[in-house]
């Protein structure tokens, strides 16, 4: 079947989710169940933190998320009920910002909503991507959008901003500077972008994306006060990286890093992070071998992505749209049968990777690292024999 560019239903498929996401919000509000009577499958979702957060900032509580995490963690069993499982809050205030509007809305249509719009947020993202179309293409975005919905987190959002930021920092640097500041509140998943964007000279995304961190601060600072931020360094993010350092269960299994696979084996925070080291040089030295040598537009922010992911050490399954979107639709070539076999290969198992890792932790084999360094090495390889038209480099005459 003949490829073909899909903007156009991703806009309006992304316009009808968002609808259908604030009539069912709609219509859920009207039940009349409390979080607590809900049952416990149903509460134990991540984006209970983020409602939370809305309805705390509402009632004037906001200080509950800067402080003890004892202290969330008891507001948050006041309403969820004594049964309730750990959950703390990690993210920094400006965060909170947008999710004050949820806590307008009861538990759950707030989900709906959020799930919702999110959802058409990445298919609007996904719009702005020019690539070309195929049913394989579609099929291999799934196991990420699965992933996503089961863990009702973040992923839709963060996968929109990196997209669209790295899709439009040529046609719209103003706007991409906007979508990488408001990433900011998610840092581990940008902070290699200035490493882009500094090799490619686009000064205007820079400092697009720094006046909008910077007026985020400032509205949090309005709106949350001072304390905020002294509570998210001093309490907040510490605890969040002991959280890190230590969980046991399944959560070693959904980290896609080196550091996480030697965690899944029983190494302690201090043992892991000397085997993730190697991983993290060699993904460094690959980034900077693609950003010198790859002339691809795409490419080169494909590259950025698989590097984030391998250097970082707390990178988690819901975190991987962005890279298994780019995965899947770049290049198109990885399933032609004129491919060479390692993009054959590497690109669509770089796709299935958001609901693959958690099952092949659990066996014993978290090859995540090196599947994203194998697709950052097959990258490499295939520039000089898949190349698309590359995009001016404003750095460059």
């Amino acid at each position: 079947m003949r490829a073909r560019t899909a903007a156009r239903p991703l806009l309006l498929s992304g316009l009808l989710i968002a609808v259908l996401a604030i009539i069912v919000a709609f219509c859920l509000e009207w039940l009349p169940f409390e979080p607590a009577d809900l049952p416990l499958q149903l509460r134990n979702k991540d984006v209970a933190n983020y409602w939370m957060a809305g309805k705390l900032s509402l009632e004037g509580k906001a200080s509950l998320l800067f402080g003890s995490p004892q202290a969330y963690f008891e507001a948050m069993k006041s309403v969820f009920g004594n049964d309730y499982p750990w959950h703390n809050w990690s993210y920094p205030p400006h965060a909170a910002l947008f999710l004050i509007p949820l806590g307008l809305l009861d538990f759950l249509p707030a989900m709906a909503l959020f799930l919702g719009l999110t959802l058409a947020l990445y298919l609007v993202a996904l719009a702005t991507f020019e690539a070309r179309w195929s049913p394989m293409a579609g099929l291999l975005l799934l196991p990420f959008v699965v992933a996503n919905l089961v863990a009702t987190q973040n992923g839709f959002l963060t996968a929109a901003l990196l997209i669209a930021g790295l899709s439009l920092r040529d046609r719209n640097p103003v706007l991409a500077g906007v979508l990488f500041g408001i990433l900011t509140f998610k840092p581990q998943l940008g902070f290699l972008l200035p490493v882009l964007l500094l090799v490619e000279g686009r000064w205007r995304v820079i400092a697009a994306a720094a006046v909008t961190m910077a007026l985020l601060v400032l509205l949090s600072l309005l709106v949350f006060g001072a304390s905020s931020w002294d509570g998210y360094f001093a309490i907040v993010a510490p605890y969040q990286t002991d959280v890190m350092n230590t969980l046991g269960g399944d959560f070693p299994f959904m980290m896609g890093s080196a550091f996480g696979a030697a965690r899944s084996y029983g190494l302690d925070a201090d043992a892991a992070f000397l085997v993730h080291l190697p991983f993290a040089a060699a993904g460094a030295a690959l980034l900077l071998l693609a950003l010198r040598k790859v002339a691809d537009f795409h490419a080169r922010a494909f590259a950025t992505l698989l590097a984030t992911l391998v250097i970082s050490p707390y990178s988690v399954a819901y975190d991987f749209g962005a890279v298994a979107t780019f995965a899947a639709l770049w290049p198109m070539a990885a399933r032609s049968e004129a491919a060479p076999a390692h993009l054959r290969i590497t690109m669509p198992l770089v796709a299935i990777l958001p609901i693959a890792m958690l099952p092949l932790g659990q066996v014993g084999l978290p090859l995540t690292p090196v599947v994203l360094l194998a697709a950052l090495g097959a990258l490499l390889a295939s520039e000089d024999t898949f190349k698309r038209p590359s995009r001016p480099n404003p750095a460059t005459p």
